[in-house]
């Protein structure tokens, strides 16, 4: 009934498959108590297959990543200008005029820019720290829109590759104007979609103050134009630049993810070895084991007969 003294070996494998084995096992080492096993082996496929899966699902994922954007928020009066495209209604019959703003430096002559009915033009406009400057605009008494700010909006569909032009009435008061440029880089530079400018305006209030003396003598001139609708538009002290970038590269982000996803795996399934091959057989050998009955005697009795006892256990000293 005695036990064996020496360590659990776990049965070797017979010989033709101990090369297979050792290959197969991730498992394994090279000590005497742990030979590559059939169990080992399971394991370590098993791990495969769940690492395989991850990196199927992770080439789905990827697939349906969109490109990655960022916004950067800049000061209006550190950069400029910036183009604004105006287009004057067909209401406004006698045409629309633009005054320009002071920051690029134009002679008075040459700020009054006129418009006819149905035309567009391209404008450039800044930031004006001062409250009675910026786009100083006028259009035909009598109506309560004379022109309209046109932006490029971004939109995909098989008339528009990305950009439909984006009309938004100028009404008569104060406005601000923020400004939002956009800048694909996973556009090739030939497309028109490449890059985009696009105004967003706020009506403030229907107060317009406006710097009368520069505009005498010019056809921007309110003495020139009474009753004419009248808007200031004045841009806000910041902009916004939104690049579009394309996607990072799947080989790099794939190593590491994959490789974190097997340093998790891997320990899992590992401590899951070791209690399928040590834990639980010694839990079921001592569940299988028989209890040791203690020592017994035959002792005599008086008027003959014979009487078994337990002898008592002997004190270690």
């Amino acid at each position: 009934g005695l036990r064996s003294s020496r360590p659990h070996q776990t049965r070797a494998p017979p010989a033709p498959m101990a090369s297979c084995l050792r290959h197969a096992d991730a498992f394994h080492t090279d000590e005497e108590t742990r030979n590559p096993s059939c169990v080992g082996s399971h394991l370590s496929v098993l791990m495969w297959l769940v690492v395989l899966g991850y990196c199927v699902l992770w080439a789905f994922s990827w697939e349906e990543l969109p490109p990655q954007e960022t916004v950067d928020i800049r000061w209006s009066a550190s950069e400029g200008p910036f183009p604004v495209a105006l287009r004057c209604l067909a209401e406004s019959t006698t045409g629309c005029r633009a005054w320009l703003p002071t920051c690029r430096g134009l002679a008075a002559i040459d700020r009054c820019i006129s418009l006819a009915p149905n035309e567009t033009q391209t404008l450039q406009m800044c930031y004006e720290a001062g409250a009675r400057d910026g786009l100083l605009l006028q259009w035909a008494p009598g109506i309560a829109n004379g022109l309209v700010v046109i932006s490029q909006m971004n939109t995909w569909s098989a008339e528009h590759r990305g950009v439909m032009p984006m009309k938004q009435k100028v009404d008569a008061g104060r406005i601000a104007a923020a400004f939002v440029k956009t800048e694909n880089q996973t556009l090739p530079s030939s497309h028109e979609a490449k890059h985009r400018s696009e105004w967003f305006l706020t009506y403030l209030s229907a107060q317009v103050d406006f710097l009368a003396p520069p505009m005498a003598g010019t056809a921007c001139d309110p003495a020139a134009n009474l009753g004419a609708g009248r808007a200031q538009v004045v841009m806000t002290p910041e902009f916004y630049v939104k690049t579009v970038l394309e996607k990072p590269q799947p080989f790099l982000q794939l190593y590491a993810d994959v490789g974190g996803a097997y340093g998790m795996v891997r320990p899992a399934i590992f401590f899951g070895y070791i209690f399928l091959v040590w834990i639980l057989p010694r839990l079921r050998g001592k569940i299988a084991a028989p209890e040791e009955s203690p020592p017994t005697a035959t002792v005599p009795q008086d008027g003959g007969g014979e009487r078994t006892s337990a002898l008592p256990k002997a004190e270690v000293l």
